[in-house]
């Protein structure tokens, strides 16, 4: 059995992910990234807020089922910081790579979203 902080932090982390794949647009993070109107003034305070989502998940005994679910509630947070870099970044390099980040996080809330779909 997880102990209690361990289960905290991976409960915490899949929160993040579900609310990430809840945001993700059908046609992937670039139509997600045209959709989505961004206050660049708030960005930084956005970024630096804590997610408490993960932390009020309760476990429902399923493991596999809990690590997905954080995952998902942990990949939407990244998400919204990748989004913000993107929309109010200046540095072009930075840019990008949070570009190729967005992008790889919409692929694995996908991948998260069907295993969920699948009954685990």
């Amino acid at each position: 059995m997880m102990n209690h902080p361990i289960r905290s932090i991976c409960l915490a982390l899949a929160a993040g992910l579900a609310l990430g794949l809840t945001q993700a647009a059908p046609g992937g993070a670039h139509d997600a990234m045209k959709n989505t109107a961004l206050d660049c003034s708030k960005a930084d305070s956005m970024m630096a807020q804590p997610d408490t989502s993960m932390q009020a998940m309760k476990p429902s005994g399923d493991v596999d089922k809990d690590f997905a679910q954080m995952m998902m509630m942990h990949n939407s947070k990244m998400m919204a910081m990748e989004k913000a870099e993107v929309a109010c970044g200046k540095d072009a390099k930075t840019k990008a790579m949070a570009q190729k980040l967005l992008d790889r996080a919409s692929a694995n809330a996908a991948e998260l979203k069907k295993l969920l779909g699948g009954g685990i």
